[in-house]
């Protein structure tokens, strides 16, 4: 199979040749589209009559040399990398799903068949490190897919392993191979070394550490997800700090579902409760639905009360009032006391509404002189609001029998 993989790199160099390299002085959007005509020419396997066994790792060896071609060409140009990135995303992000989707087909176990091809396509993707420039991210998680799911051999791993050692110890700490030794690292075993490089690294590569939580989830490796979590979360504020408020909402959806999953199988809600606090006011649903369906009403209202979170549903708030009604008191006295600050009739009329519910809530707990004092020393606060008292008679909240006001 060498011989299939030089006839693959071969028809990849000359397409990208004649549709890029001859045209001069391209403009990043035009090498944008031209990439793309490229990848459909790639995808006709019937090309090289590739059988069912070699498809995955045919479109695999393609896509890493046309992001080769990519990058030499990139690296040359006259256009920054940051307009490199806002005009060619499309053509990178097909290649980083076509990558995915063909790790996802690849045979189980691997065919021995395929090492000869592996030893020469390693090289190839050592070489988008060198190539360091733009879609530095997108390139440094392919690295990260193609190890954890193609190059699985332990004679692999442990020569990558030794070269990212030598490789990053003569770049910067900011280098793409500081990052692939601490993935050769982490798929070695050595977590506590791999962390401790991220760290060093910085707090704005913190999330990298997801690419290893997706690893330890997918086997249901619940004690290295506790260590991964318990260290995203002792960093997660330095994290957010150097990252915007769009990229703090992504982020927490990325990895919201997993941290929930994980808290569902370990028991460990205490660390998700944390990832949440962690990440407000991203998660004021989320963690008003964590404390209800946890029935920690208590940590509910005092959440609600600190976050100005106003809306409770009306489901929400008949289960409190049956199961633990004693924690809808604050509640419904901070309410009472906002629609009467409003100063309008129809915010008088949501605070009776409120102040109804208040009195059943004391009556149900057999408080009812605690509720007389409160409500006697309301009216006497707001006697000179006749439009609310107006509106407690109305809501026979006064002189109605039993009551003492």
């Amino acid at each position: 199979m060498g011989d299939h993989y030089h006839r693959w790199v071969e028809y990849t160099d000359e397409l990208f040749n004649n549709d890029i390299l001859k045209k001069k002085s391209l403009p990043p959007y035009l090498v944008n589209l031209y990439g793309l005509m490229i990848l459909k020419k790639l995808n006709r396997d019937d090309l090289f009559k590739v059988n069912r066994e070699q498809r995955s790792l045919y479109k695999i060896v393609v896509h890493v040399r046309l992001l080769q071609n990519l990058q030499n060409w990139f690296e040359t140009s006259r256009f920054s990398y940051q307009e490199i990135e806002d005009t060619c995303n499309q053509l990178f992000e097909i290649i980083y799903v076509d990558i995915q989707n063909a790790l996802g087909y690849l045979p189980s176990p691997m065919p021995f068949s395929y090492d000869p091809i592996c030893e020469k396509l390693r090289l190839d993707v050592r070489e988008l490190l060198f190539l360091e420039g733009a879609f530095k991210h997108d390139i440094l998680q392919i690295y990260w897919n193609l190890w954890n799911y193609l190059f699985t051999r332990p004679k692999l791993r442990n020569e990558e392993l030794d070269f990212a050692e030598k490789t990053a110890k003569k770049g910067t700490m900011d280098s793409s191979w500081q990052f692939a030794y601490m993935f050769q690292l982490f798929l070695a075993g050595r977590v506590e070394e791999s962390l401790a490089l991220l760290k060093n690294i910085g707090n704005h590569s913190i999330s990298y550490i997801l690419l290893f939580m997706d690893h330890y989830f997918a086997k249901e490796n619940w004690n290295g997800f506790t260590k991964l979590a318990q260290f995203l979360i002792e960093h997660l504020k330095d994290y957010l700090d150097t990252i915007s408020y769009s990229t703090k909402k992504t982020f927490f959806y990325s990895i919201d579902e997993e941290f929930h999953q994980f808290a569902k199988e370990t028991g460990r809600y205490d660390l998700y409760e944390q990832l949440l606090i962690a990440m407000y006011p991203f998660t004021t649903r989320e963690l008003s639905s964590f404390y209800f369906e946890r029935k920690e009403y208590r940590k509910l209202i005092e959440f609600v009360q600190l976050s100005n979170f106003s809306y409770l549903s009306n489901d929400i708030l008949r289960t409190i009032q049956k199961e633990e009604p004693q924690y809808l008191l604050p509640y419904y006295h901070r309410k009472i006391e906002m629609a009467i600050q409003q100063k309008n009739r129809q915010n008088y009329k949501e605070a009776v509404r409120y102040l109804k519910k208040l009195r059943t809530i004391y009556k149900k707990l057999k408080k009812e002189e605690k509720w007389e004092v409160y409500f006697e020393q309301l009216l006497q606060k707001t006697k000179r609001l006749r439009a609310f008292q107006e509106e407690c008679q109305r809501g026979k909240l006064i002189n109605v029998e039993n009551e003492t006001v």
